[in-house]
């Protein structure tokens, strides 16, 4: 599917869930003012817990009288519908220069998930086209689960049908994220008498997820790590952030945008690496030669802190290196910020 088909499809997708669930949206956004004046104070990088749409979908019933099919239809679209509706809001599309995509969706996730550089997402949710792979591209929001004190990556993954998808972030690794929700999965089966097949809130959870996710995951943290290196398609400076409710009669109220938006993601790094591969004629490395211009993967780097002498005093600390271009010139400040992740 061309990349322009992506707005269309994203906004039917809308519709076909609002007219699913009339009056949604608007439950939705009714939500936000609440946060912490009625209702419970959740993560601000959270725009509305699924919880929400849970319970809208369960028509607010208690959760003893909810059948096991139930349970399972409404979880399987609580992830759906949560995701479209956060998106609504800012409808942000983020497409990647064609050079660099691929290096930085091949980059290995490896050693510490870095849980707190994914809470500066620049939307409440946003849409990455993944071009070249399974499925079109996917949406990706922080959830807060109240429940457990625990904030989760919520993943949709957009192959012409949505199918959700979470990481618990309270895990020090992909793997261990992964294995958490799988085992939280088996067990609110066997607490609610789910059907195991076609599990709702995890998708697919099997030993092979991980590579699946990886990639994903390293792409939401090159768009949260390099804000810089972002402009809008339509050639607006403006960058993306998450909007303020306006006052209206009754309180306050979201407007969403009444058309998408589409954020050229990586476009300075792009270009200067395409440029000067063809100035170069993208030659290998040789002793006598300075290297092709590639991106160097993102990884991690370990150091220690505090003075030599005295080692009890000593403190290892770990950073995330995002993906670094080599040979191609200065940058300047294109290359994403190092966070330090604790």
């Amino acid at each position: 599917m061309k990349p322009e088909q992506t707005p269309s499809r994203l906004r039917a997708y809308l519709a076909e869930y609002g007219k699913l669930y009339p009056g949604l949206w608007k439950a939705l956004d009714s939500f936000r003012p609440q946060r912490g004046k009625g209702l419970p104070m959740w993560r601000e990088c959270c725009y509305v817990p699924i919880h929400g749409a849970f319970a809208y979908l369960t028509a607010g019933k208690q959760p003893d009288s909810i059948t096991p099919q139930e349970r399972a239809y409404a979880a399987q679209n609580a992830g759906i519908v949560t995701a479209l509706g956060t998106w609504r809001v800012t409808q942000g599309i983020y497409r990647f220069h064609p050079e660099l995509f691929p290096p930085v969706w091949e980059t290995p996730l490896s050693g510490q998930l870095p849980a707190e550089l994914l809470f500066q997402l620049p939307e409440w949710c946003v849409y990455v086209e993944t071009p070249g792979t399974p499925f079109y591209g996917f949406f990706a929001h922080i959830d807060d689960d109240m429940n457990y004190n625990r904030a989760e990556l919520r993943l949709v993954l957009d192959s012409g049908k949505l199918t959700p998808f979470v990481l618990h972030l309270d895990k020090p690794t992909l793997d261990e994220s992964i294995n958490a929700v799988k085992e939280h999965s088996i067990k609110m089966m066997r607490e609610h008498a789910l059907p195991r097949a076609g599990n709702p809130s995890t998708g697919e959870i099997t030993n092979e997820a991980s590579p699946l996710v990886s990639p994903l995951v390293s792409a939401l943290l090159y768009i949260c790590s390099a804000a810089n290196d972002m402009r809008e398609a339509s050639g607006s400076l403006r960058q993306p952030k998450k909007p303020r409710p306006k006052k209206v009669k009754g309180g306050l109220k979201m407007f969403p945008p009444n058309k998408t938006i589409i954020w050229e993601t990586g476009y300075r790094m792009g270009a200067a690496l395409s440029r000067a591969r063809e100035s170069t004629g993208a030659r290998e490395s040789s002793p006598h030669g300075s290297p092709a211009p590639h991106i160097r993967r993102a990884h991690w780097h370990s150091f220690w802190t505090g003075p030599k002498n005295e080692p009890d005093k000593r403190l290892i600390t770990v950073k995330w290196l995002p993906p670094i271009p080599v040979g191609v010139g200065d940058l300047g400040e294109v290359i994403p910020t190092i966070r330090i992740v604790k």
